[in-house]
């Protein structure tokens, strides 16, 4: 392939979010040409997008070293600085922006936010201004306006603002937070107005609380306590235990340990299954928990989970098992480790070891048993020995029943695999066919075996069972059926009881059958002796 064709392929791998692939192609790209200044800042955009903020610089300077005007290596390098908290560099690296791209609101954006957190409030404001006016479009700038009025103190700029933001996009959350200020009774309205209209209404309150954090806003009571204030407000808020952490977390690194410590506490007991961190932020979030309560194994797995979905898979097996040593109890973490060993280092012996850890401490899970029967694959018997007690409701996964009538097949017990599907009942999505598929495969091998024992006529009875579609296997006939290989078989028992024409009849079926292109040959084969 070309360098053109390559990273034409690595950037829709990446524009489809397969960050593994992407970054592959990206530096094959660069190893064929290293001087491609575009492969170099793609790959820090997927370290950025990851939180390797670091990494994702070295990339950029390597970009602008190549390409000294490419704007938005420059942008995303100063953005990594705000994230490293290194202010003044990101306000430098906005002026250099803006120098490049006038028209562009990012380069003012990022030297308004900059300023925010380096408390030169009093310069904020031209800055938002600059960026919402370079794009009328872009919201969030408008939003970043509203928030700095809001911080100077000019709050009737700030309100005359956010309402206007509000007609414009009635369901935004951070201008009606702003709002929720202007009387002591806003509050309530806004937190009952936006349950109204929220589809996850605790992830949006997470979001609004990280934008006002990320500005140094002030009132941070208010902000890191938004789920909490709707919990108290409004009743029928489902507050979960995400909210309580991202509250407990952003209390203390805005430099409040006792609101941290007491939020936590009013947590109570939690289960981390029900909880989903994904933002990058999350890391730090995480890693402040575990300053809170450094006994709780629950808070190393919760971070591993974030890291694992970043693609930071080495950083995340240190939190899982860091997780195990201070709560042996913590399934999750046992699996996680195990489909690391599994997928990632190939290693099915200690992937193994930790799935059956997980089975003991959880044995009503039916993924542990679907993952670990895939694990097994290679070892039949082991698979019927993890699922054969399972029965055949097997949690109402069609997997688990697959897997079980797979391993029959692979050690040749194919009465089994007939009694247990028979058993069975399935329900298939559209084109799913691996329920029928081992039900065939195993009256193709029962009859093979009949035949080896001198039976045509119950071979013949197998095959001519293959190529019918019983109800609760859930699969049925296609207009191109793919029956070769039973129209095959039949011909072959046919020829053993001495009936050539049914034999022919048999093989020109095979032949005109769809797929299986060996037993269609085979059938050819037949009819041409």
């Amino acid at each position: 392939m070309t360098v053109a064709e390559l990273y034409a392929e690595a950037l829709e791998a990446d524009r489809g979010t397969s960050r593994k692939r992407a970054r592959e192609l990206y530096e094959k790209v660069i190893s064929k040409a290293s001087d491609n200044a575009e492969a170099h800042f793609r790959l820090g955009v997927l370290d950025f997008e990851s939180g390797l903020w670091k990494e994702a610089q070295r990339k950029f300077q390597t970009a602008l070293d190549l390409e000294p005007s490419h704007s938005m290596a420059r942008y995303f390098h100063g953005a990594a600085d705000f994230q490293l908290g290194n202010y003044s560099e990101a306000l430098r690296t906005g002026n250099r922006v803006v120098e490049l791209e006038p028209n562009l609101s990012l380069g003012y954006d990022l030297k308004g936010r900059a300023l925010m957190r380096l408390g030169r409030r009093d310069q904020v404001i031209p800055e938002f201004e600059q960026a919402s006016q370079a794009n009328t479009k872009d919201f969030r700038a408008w939003e970043h306006l509203a928030m700095a009025f809001f911080g100077a103190g000019r709050n009737s700029d700030a309100f005359a603002l956010a309402r206007d933001l509000v007609d414009r996009d009635p369901t935004a959350l951070i201008p009606r937070a702003i709002l929720a200020f202007e009387d002591p009774t806003k509050p309530r309205t806004m937190f009952e107005e936006t349950l109204g209209f929220l589809g996850e209404a605790d992830f949006e309150y997470v979001e609004a609380m990280l934008a006002f954090e990320s500005l140094a806003m002030p009132k941070a009571a208010f902000i890191y306590a938004m789920p909490l204030l709707a919990d108290r407000f409004v009743d029928r808020f489902p507050l979960s235990p995400m909210q309580h952490i991202y509250s407990s977390a952003l209390a203390l690194m805005n430099g409040s340990p006792p609101t941290a410590e007491k939020i936590y506490n009013e947590l109570g007991q939690w289960n981390s299954d029900f909880v989903f961190p994904s933002r990058t932020e999350a890391v730090n979030v995480l890693q402040a928990m575990k300053r809170i309560s450094s006994s709780d194994g629950r808070f190393p797995l919760l971070l591993g989970d974030v890291l694992a979905n970043l693609g930071r898979i080495g950083e995340a097996t240190v939190e899982w098992e860091s997780a195990i040593q201070k709560d042996p109890t913590l399934a999750q973490a046992h699996r996680n480790l195990g489909l690391y060993y599994w997928k990632e280092k190939e290693d099915p012996d200690r992937a193994e070891a930790f799935y059956r850890r997980a089975i003991d401490l959880r044995p009503k899970d039916p993924t542990l048993y679907v993952e670990l029967s895939e694990i097994l694959s290679g070892t039949p018997e082991k698979v019927v020995a993890l699922l054969t007690d399972l029965g055949t409701a097997n949690f109402g996964r069609n997997e688990l029943s697959e897997n079980l009538a797979r391993a029959y097949n692979e050690l040749g017990e194919y009465q089994k695999t007939i009694n247990f599907l028979g058993k069975s009942s399935f329900s298939n999505w559209e084109n799913r066919k691996t329920s029928r598929n081992l039900w065939v495969a195993a009256l193709i091998g029962r009859g093979k075996n009949s035949l080896d024992a001198g039976q045509p006529e119950s071979a013949l009875a197998d095959f001519d069972l293959a190529l019918t579609y019983p109800r609760h296997l859930g699969v049925g006939r296609p207009a191109d059926p793919n029956e070769a290989e039973a129209h095959y078989w039949r011909g072959v028992a046919f020829l053993k009881m001495d009936n050539k024409e049914k034999a022919k009849e048999a093989f020109e079926a095979g032949k005109a059958s769809a797929g299986n292109e060996e037993y269609r040959k085979k059938c050819e084969e037949e009819l041409g002796k």
